[in-house]
């Protein structure tokens, strides 16, 4: 099947109740792509019992071969989440779901999106820095707790963490 074929099949689309458990089982093996740059004990992947609390839940394929969950935070949407099958990593999912992501967010007339996320792994921060993030200049009351919360994870200690932005009105 060629490439462009596979992709929309995986087309970004909502998430169903459903399908809950199965991103917890992707987060999960997701994040042992972690091992491989020297980070281990990441906080355990999140309950299926959060995704329905989110702003925001779109995956790829049926089943799921990836999410995005995206929360709101003081009334601005924070990307909690973003994690794709090891087997279809390199493919574009994850693009495909973060541009999907943003242009519903943009579109129900949010301005900004954050995140936290690894400063030095080349998936984390140089990604989404490549597509149009940057990092946030001003540590509002919202970036200051995100901090706080990573820290009580113990994220801090696991690499450098840095608070990205994107302007979903440009």
């Amino acid at each position: 099947m060629p490439p462009n074929q596979v992709l929309s099949m995986l087309e970004p689309r909502a998430a169903i109740p459903i399908e809950y458990p199965i991103l917890t089982g992707i987060e999960r093996i997701a994040d042992e792509m972690f091992l491989k740059a020297g980070i281990v004990n990441l906080p355990a992947p999140a309950e299926p019992n959060v995704y329905g609390d989110a702003l925001l839940v779109l995956v790829a394929g049926t089943p799921p071969v990836g999410f995005i969950r995206v929360i709101e935070l003081n009334g601005q949407p924070h990307l909690e989440q973003l994690s794709v099958h090891p087997h279809y990593g390199k493919k574009g999912v994850g693009s495909a779901l973060l541009g999907a992501a943003i242009k519903r967010l943009g579109d129900s007339g949010y301005s900004t999106l954050t995140l936290m996320t690894f400063e030095d792994i080349k998936w984390n921060a140089p990604f989404y820095r490549k597509r149009g993030f940057r990092t946030v200049e001003e540590v509002t009351s919202t970036i200051s707790w995100l901090l706080r919360r990573e820290q009580e994870l113990g994220m801090d200690k696991l690499g450098r963490r840095v608070a990205l932005v994107y302007d979903l009105q440009k």
